[in-house]
């Protein structure tokens, strides 16, 4: 099971920005965002890669990309107010 855990926007003082598409905010802004449900940054390390941090839209992208042979795989996501199971399943052609 991969683990996901937020970049918490309460806390954060220095920008934060994805390591897929580059997408970067101030803490500031990312604590806007994250505060009216638009944004959210999280931190995964993916099997035999370091932790990198990633936009919400560039992790679940990343997720369905390592599925390969795998019918499924599940993604533990850790945010501010509880711990998710999100349950990726191979697209069929």
């Amino acid at each position: 099971m991969l683990k996901a855990e937020i970049v918490n926007p309460m806390t954060r003082k220095a920008k934060v920005d994805c390591s897929a598409c580059s997408l970067f905010y101030s803490a500031r802004d990312y604590k806007i965002l994250y505060e009216n449900e638009k944004l959210a940054f999280f931190k995964i390390k993916f099997p035999k890669k370091r932790k990198k941090t990633y936009c919400h839209d560039c992790l679940y992208k990343s997720v369905a990309k390592l599925i390969g042979p795998l019918p499924s795989i599940d993604l533990e996501m850790t945010t501010m107010e509880s711990t998710i199971v999100v349950t990726f399943y191979k697209k069929e052609s």
